[in-house]
């Protein structure tokens, strides 16, 4: 009769684009030597019962530029994803700040390719820069966009600027206001097809940001995501070529809140999105289970 082995994994929860506790986007990271099966990874996951929880291993493939390089993967409680940006941020601050990662830029492989992140600083305090591929959206007509997805809103549909289909939906709304009072049926939005819907919105004249949104998952266990670095992938190519400027101040308007810093840097060979932002330990720990 075949044996369990009994493992203990480090677990780091880290509230990622905040330079506080109980704000921003909660994330857990678990660095491991080597991959376990992927039923392991997702009942760890699921057990943490956050967005998403990220899994490094190094990669021990022959560097040509003396870096040390990490593969990278991020789950939630139902399923991996392909892209999540408040993880990877936490997880570089873990690498960083307790892995005693000494370089100042890290390079994940990921199922989005390489994605690197780098030491910077944010109002003279230290912080990350994420370098990530921007998501494109395509503009829909009003009239072909599915009547779920309007509903779902509860809101008035001359509030509705525009819909676009990237990633996720990205709905633009009249102004702030109906970002923050929006109140969505989450049941009419189960079945559309996409991941997220994002909801956005120019800033009040007045605010010291350019752009707000808020971000709903409808199949996940927090359905309201507090801060959404990959939804920035897909808002900045959106405001950028609305607002004619390649840097803007993103709020994401959840209860716990978060800010980003962000740039649309163009290229031939493909968009990249930087996302600057701070992230704090909640929380150091260890995972006890048999295989």
């Amino acid at each position: 009769m075949p044996t369990s082995s009994k493992l203990s994994l480090p677990i780091y929860h880290v509230d990622a684009f905040t330079n506080q506790v109980f704000s921003g986007n909660p994330a857990c990271v678990v660095p491991l030597t080597s991959w376990l099966d992927d039923e392991i990874l997702q009942n760890i996951a699921s057990e943490n019962n956050l967005s998403e929880t990220a899994f490094i291993v190094k990669n021990t493939e022959q560097q040509t530029d003396n870096q040390t390089d990490y593969h990278l993967r991020w789950f939630t409680p139902v399923s991996e994803v392909a892209l999540c940006g408040h993880a990877t941020l936490a997880t570089a601050h873990v690498l960083f700040t307790h892995l005693g990662f000494a370089k100042d830029t890290i390079r994940f492989h990921s199922h989005s390719g390489i994605l690197t992140v780098s030491r910077c600083q944010l109002n003279d305090n230290p912080a990350y820069m994420l370098d990530f591929p921007a998501i494109a959206s395509t503009p829909m007509d009003l009239a072909d966009v599915p009547a779920d997805l309007i509903t779902g809103l509860n809101l008035a549909k001359e509030k509705v600027v525009s819909v676009s289909l990237g990633t996720n939906y990205l709905i633009e709304v009249a102004s702030q206001t109906e970002v923050e009072q929006i109140s969505p049926i989450i049941s009419h939005w189960q079945n559309l097809g996409v991941r997220g819907i994002t909801v956005t919105a120019q800033a009040q004249p007045s605010s010291s940001v350019d752009i707000v949104s808020r971000c709903f998952y409808p199949e996940t266990v927090a359905v309201e995501d507090p801060v959404t670095g990959s939804a920035h992938c897909q808002l900045m190519p959106y405001w950028v070529d609305k607002l004619g400027k390649n840097k803007l101040l993103a709020m994401q308007l959840s209860k716990r809140q978060g800010l980003l810093d962000c740039e649309l840097v163009q290229s031939p060979t493909g968009n990249r999105v930087k996302l600057i932002g701070q992230a704090v330990d909640y929380m150091v720990g260890k995972i006890h289970f048999s295989s």
